[in-house]
């Protein structure tokens, strides 16, 4: 019997935390559109700047949502369109009156074409770590969780599980294959730790952690050092093996960002 071709499945919608996250991101987009215009003056410039930032942005946050539910390498052109339809939808009301002329067309084109070169860096990159992947906790990892209170010469399930999940072998990960990129140490203790409790969203380890998400971002994109504040407080919470609600029983108040 002849075989049939699996038909490609449809793009998962975002979940109610990656919603917000992704709603954090068209927020800052607003906020920096607006400081482009000076009384009657709008900056050109500086607008597309925003605007290609925000696009990356956006997509990153589109794209490390559907990596954990079988990505297909047929939804990259949808994820691409999806971040440059939501730039657009955002940035309409603040440029609409300040570029002359105003294009739709050829805004929607430039916002595709700059987030294409940014998932050719993200090819880069991923292939640069997946050359030689980690064996082991380096100096630099094993003093990080010291400063954060982990005790990684007995660890725990969940530390086991972090690690085995950040030190596993991979195949170079390139955007453009079926298998989502290899994870940072980072991120794979988001990763294991949602394993063991997966209704906990980005929003609720903040605010269990005391931290908000620009920090969170920051941390998850290894843009915050090693042993800092925030570095000490989500690790400690993600390898703490409780919940956020029991790391911090008070209700998140729904304006907590």
């Amino acid at each position: 019997m002849p075989s049939q071709e699996s038909t490609p499945s449809p793009l998962p919608h975002l979940k109610p935390d990656e919603l917000t996250d992704r709603d954090y991101e068209e927020s800052i987009l607003r906020k920096k559109l607006s400081t482009c215009w000076s009384g009657d003056d709008f900056d050109i410039e500086r607008a597309n700047h925003v605007m290609q930032g925000a696009a990356e942005l956006i997509f990153d946050v589109g794209y490390k949502a559907r990596q954990n539910r079988g990505y297909q390498e047929s939804w990259l052109p949808e994820i691409v369109i999806e971040a440059v339809f939501r730039t657009l939808t955002e940035s309409l009301g603040y440029i609409r009156n300040g570029i002359p002329n105003l294009s739709i067309d050829k805004l929607g084109a430039r916002l595709e074409e700059t987030i294409w070169a940014h998932i050719e860096e993200l090819k880069s990159t991923n292939l640069q770590a997946a050359i030689e992947p980690p064996t082991a906790l380096t100096g630099k990892q094993a003093l990080a969780y010291e400063l954060a209170g982990i005790d990684t010469k007995n660890p725990s399930p969940l530390v086991r599980m972090a690690m085995a999940q950040a030190n596993a072998q991979a195949t170079p990960a390139l955007v453009s294959t079926q298998k989502a990129p290899a994870p940072s140490e980072r991120t794979a203790l988001l990763d294991a730790y949602r394993k063991v409790f997966p209704d906990a969203g980005i929003m609720d380890i903040c605010f269990a952690a005391r931290q908000h998400y620009h920090e969170w971002h920051r941390w998850l994109n290894g843009k915050l050092k090693d042993g800092c504040k925030a570095d000490r407080l989500f690790r400690s919470l993600l390898l703490s093996g409780k919940s956020p609600r029991q790391m911090r029983p008070e209700v998140r108040p729904k304006d907590y960002r």
